[in-house]
């Protein structure tokens, strides 16, 4: 079984939220190894700063359906490293 982990759980690992360390660890000895998106690996990059903190933006796309959902996430995420490299 391949399970799929979320930006927003990667974060909280990164935070050093206990629970989300937690939930991670149990669910690699359940599921074997764990991926992540090309998306999700772009917002997690994109939001990592030289301090060490990490920032976030929330967005609603709406139901414009999967595909459209990626492009927006990915153009967020290219603009949000746009903004921290200048």
């Amino acid at each position: 079984m391949k399970l799929l982990v979320d930006t927003s759980v990667i974060i909280d690992v990164l935070r050093g939220r206990p629970e989300a360390t937690d939930a991670l660890v149990a669910a690699r000895a359940t599921a074997g190894p764990l991926h992540a998106s090309e998306i999700t690996r772009a917002e997690i990059i994109a939001g990592m700063r030289a301090d060490g903190k990490t920032i976030s933006e929330r967005h609603e796309f709406g139901d414009v359906g999967r595909g459209e959902v990626r492009q927006k996430s990915v153009a967020a995420a290219l603009s949000i490293l746009k903004r921290l490299l200048e």
